[in-house]
């Protein structure tokens, strides 16, 4: 059975933690994996996919800097798979702008560059607060060329991808004006990324909006090949 390593420290949401465990669950042997694990190494033999989940991209930032980055970038570069989720694909950046022009500003370059464009956000909602979590829900138009739907999904405060980017663009934000992209994935070296704005590894509470939801969950998973 395949490997899947979730990172879990300083910074992770355990709302999106627990989701993403959940949805690699009887997929793939899901293990967890901190900070000075990543930073050690020797975990890249067995993995197959590197998560990492929303919750603050800051904190990835400071506790993987240097060797843990230049161990996830090795990981993708020699043939693994990176999901980014919500703070995870800001993380992946080449550089972001998080509520710019607020108390929260957060304008920095960063290390990962698996995407070499911008994650720009949060991309709804007048404000946005870590401390309330309820978030929202909004409608997604995804087309991979396995998979063309339209979901709403749950979103707190995650980025479009803008710039010159070298991924595809898979989905859009059908509640932004501009329609910006909310999921990108392609090749990274031999291996594979996914950065997705939008939480979709959380359940929705319409049960035919849910199937629509695990839909694209299983065009994902099929996508990095469990």
């Amino acid at each position: 059975m395949k490997e899947v390593l979730i990172y879990n420290d300083k910074g992770v949401s355990e709302k999106s933690f627990l989701a993403l465990r959940e949805m690699f669950t009887n997929i793939a042997l899901v293990k967890v994996i901190n900070s000075k694990q990543v930073r050690q190494g020797n975990w890249d033999v067995e993995c197959s996919l590197f998560v990492i989940p929303g919750g603050r991209d800051l904190p990835y930032q400071n506790l993987l800097q240097g060797q843990g980055i230049e161990n996830i970038a090795s990981f993708v570069k020699k043939g693994g798979k990176f999901l980014g989720i919500c703070a995870g694909a800001y993380f992946a950046c080449s550089s972001i702008e998080f509520a710019k022009g607020t108390s929260l500003e957060i304008v920095e370059k960063r290390d990962l560059k698996f995407y070499s464009g911008k994650g720009i956000g949060p991309v709804l909602g007048n404000s946005f607060s870590y401390e309330d979590g309820t978030g929202m829900f909004t409608s997604i138009s995804y087309n991979s060329g396995n998979l063309n739907i339209t979901v709403p999904l749950y979103y707190h405060g995650g980025c479009s991808f803008q710039g010159k980017g070298n991924l595809d663009e898979v989905a859009f934000y059908n509640d932004h004006p501009k329609r910006l992209p909310a999921i990108v994935r392609g090749n990274h070296g031999k291996g594979k990324v996914l950065l997705s704005g939008v939480h979709f590894e959380c359940c929705l509470p319409n049960k035919q909006e849910d199937l629509l939801r695990k839909q694209l969950v299983n065009d994902v998973i099929s996508y990095f090949k469990l």
